[in-house]
């Protein structure tokens, strides 16, 4: 997926219109999901799991395993904002025990473990992924969104070797963004590949990305995304500790911290406030 944010908007308008007019539950659940996705994006998170549970209710987005994928990625966006995810380990562990080992839930597994104090699990689910170079990983409909998963693991469990792996493996996503069906953005694939080049010690591809994923995250206009990539790149800055990064690190800092506090998001507001200024 490529941004193009006047053409989201206006095509969205036009779904609405369409909608409202037909009156029928599909349509109509199909672009409220759409609606709390971009308001995610923005980061009115609040009104997004509203429209979300909305679009929900109406109970025609598919069968009972569709129901429950859509159902679980808009709350998984949703909880990962709210600094909830601990809320959604049983979903998750029962649809990565359901799926193949190598599924999008199953990343998402390795990924909540991280978050919530389960490092050991975490690291033995994702050198589980890791062996042969991530073979067991894709094709499948999440494949796209593993890599946020996958990236954000691999950067928080500090595994230079599996970072450089993955990063060779996507560098040709470079200026995508990681999204599918009409429930899932998780940013530019840049931040994941700047994460990864951190990660992996290449500090020149790592910032180079840095600076694409926010380019990318504007076009879009992606604010909540725009203000997390920030934080990585001020956190990168802060940690490789040279002189000549601390003030750019502190720039980048405060426009985060600035647009934190404009939205409904705890993780980017815990992002931003967890950065110390040198």
């Amino acid at each position: 997926m490529r941004g193009d944010a006047q053409g989201v908007n206006r095509d969205l308008s036009e779904l609405e219109r369409v909608a409202e007019e037909l009156r029928q539950p599909p349509e109509r659940a199909f672009v409220r999901i759409i609606r709390a996705t971009r308001l995610l994006i923005q980061g009115r998170v609040t009104e997004s799991a509203e429209i979300g549970r909305e679009a929900l209710d109406l109970g025609a987005l598919g069968g009972d395993l569709s129901y429950q994928l859509t159902r679980t990625l808009h709350r998984y966006g949703v909880f990962y904002e709210q600094l909830k995810l601990e809320k959604l380990e049983d979903e998750v562990r029962h649809l990565a025990e359901t799926l193949r080992p190598g599924s999008l839930w199953f990343c998402a597994l390795a990924n909540l473990c991280s978050q919530i104090g389960k490092e050991d699990e975490a690291r033995s689910l994702f050198d589980s992924l890791a062996a042969q170079d991530f073979s067991a990983v894709g094709p499948d409909f999440g494949w796209s969104a593993s890599l946020h998963h996958l990236a954000e693991t691999c950067a928080r469990l500090r595994d230079s070797k599996s970072a450089a792996v993955l990063y060779s493996q996507f560098l040709s996503h470079a200026g995508r963004f990681v999204a599918f069906s009409w429930v899932v953005f998780h940013g530019p694939v840049s931040r994941y590949l700047a994460l990864l080049a951190a990660t992996a010690g290449h500090e020149l591809e790592a910032m180079n990305h840095f600076e694409s994923a926010i380019r990318s995250c504007q076009t879009m206009d992606a604010r909540l995304w725009t203000a997390r990539v920030q934080c990585d790149y001020a956190r990168f800055l802060m940690e490789r500790d040279r002189p000549q990064d601390r003030e750019k690190a502190r720039e980048l800092r405060k426009r985060a911290a600035r647009e934190a506090e404009k939205m409904d998001s705890p993780r980017l507001k815990f992002e931003t406030d967890s950065l110390t200024p040198s």
